[in-house]
């Protein structure tokens, strides 16, 4: 009775503090993430290893309070902007295979500073994502996880 209590108490403790799924629920992140897919967050890696450029991590949305994911694509004392579609980083083009370039031409947004002890996220699905464009970039510290592990259970369009 007692391991079993003990095994229950650490499955709990790993669920709260370590490891947690959660599921996707917009297309922000396509085609890296589908509505429906499972991802097993890090809740601890943020605090311990840090966030860096190309991460995905989840966050209350300072938009709608909802949790969402999304790519880091620049951290504090960087500069981002999109020219012509294309993600540019302290004057550097970044190659970005995840993105769906055919429909990204027109589009224009920066440069802008990401101020120290924050991060710039972006989905990947730049026509369909509320992101850092819109509500500017967040504390490093409201970061709530990285994505550890993606379960592909959503429907690919």
């Amino acid at each position: 009775m007692v391991l079993v209590a003990t095994a229950i108490l650490l499955l709990v403790v790993i669920r709260i503090f370590i490891l947690q799924p959660e599921r996707v629920a917009s297309d922000s992140m396509q085609p890296t993430l589908a509505p429906g897919d499972v991802i097993v967050l890090n809740k601890l890696g943020p605090a311990l290893g840090g966030i860096h450029t190309g991460d995905l991590v989840t966050l209350d949305s300072p938009a709608s309070g909802e949790s969402i994911v999304k790519r880091v694509v620049a951290t504090g004392g960087q500069s981002v902007e999109i020219y012509g579609g294309e993600l540019v980083v302290d004057g550097n083009v970044v190659h970005e295979s995840y993105v769906d370039m055919h429909n990204m031409g027109g589009i224009f947004f920066g440069p802008v500073a990401v101020p120290e002890g924050q991060v710039f996220l972006m989905g990947d699905n730049r026509l369909a994502s509320i992101d850092s464009r819109d509500f500017g970039a967040v504390d490093a510290g409201s970061v709530e996880g990285s994505v550890l592990l993606t379960l592909p259970l959503g429907e690919r369009g």
